[in-house]
């Protein structure tokens, strides 16, 4: 196994450095390299400190994204990228912890699932910090759509998954802001690939504010809605679907 680590930066600068601190020692050797990518709207101390890792570190290539705005955009641009045998998507502000790294991996190589999904709706997965009618949201809606899926999966909303390389490159992602959290797990379910889930402790993310408004959790039921219902040949990579 090797993992390529995709992170998406905005304007962290330390949180982004513990980040991959923290997963360098985590994973260890199962650890190919970094790949980050920083939005053009970053301030000057994110984007100096990308390029300086960049220089410094010989696991760290940095990107910048193009005119796209969203997360979901981030990561389908670095997909072309990956080296490795699998993609690590998780954010650089430590709402992700990168401490749980190695458990997915294990979890991968011990089940050879093609997604391991980070959970914190499972009994030792937790909250801290997260806005409480967001969290009732959110509960309804893995509920809700975990039921309308039949998957066992409790965590469809969450965007920290390791996945096999093949996975990210034969779907035809169609979203490209949050909403893409889910969709990197309910289409290629929906294509049959297998995925399994370990828990995982949330923690509001210690300094900076989220990009996710809560508007947007809103459109994931829409997405994972339409996602339901669309044709699964669709969602192979190669046939043409209008982005989101």
């Amino acid at each position: 196994m090797k993992v390529s680590a995709l992170v998406a930066v905005y304007s962290e600068t330390d949180l982004l450095v513990q980040t991959l601190d923290r997963l360098k020692a985590s994973l260890g050797p199962l650890l190919h390299e970094f790949l980050i990518i920083a939005s053009p709207k970053s301030n000057k101390d994110c984007l100096e400190l990308c390029h300086k890792l960049a220089q410094t570190d010989p696991l760290v290539s940095t990107y910048i994204q193009s005119d796209n705005p969203g997360i979901g955009w981030a990561y389908r641009e670095l997909i072309p990228h990956i080296t490795g045998t699998h993609g690590l998507i998780l954010s650089s502000d430590l709402e992700t912890n990168p401490d749980d790294a190695a458990l997915m991996a294990k979890t991968a190589q011990e089940t050879g699932a093609d997604i391991v999904c980070a959970s914190r709706w499972l009994r030792k997965g937790s909250f801290t910090g997260y806005d409480p009618i967001k969290l009732v949201l959110n509960y309804g809606y893995n509920l809700i759509f975990r039921t309308l899926y039949g998957i066992r999966i409790h965590d469809i909303t969450f965007g920290y998954r390791l996945m096999k390389v093949e996975v990210l490159r034969s779907v035809n992602w169609e979203y490209g802001r949050h909403e893409f959290c889910a969709e990197a797990l309910l289409k290629p379910v929906r294509l049959g690939y297998a995925a399994v889930e370990v828990p995982t402790r949330w923690v509001k993310r210690p300094e900076g504010e989220s990009k996710n408004t809560f508007m947007r959790n809103f459109k994931f039921a829409s997405a994972a809605w339409k996602i339901r219902f669309a044709a699964r040949e669709t969602f192979r990579s190669g046939n043409s679907v209008a982005s989101a």
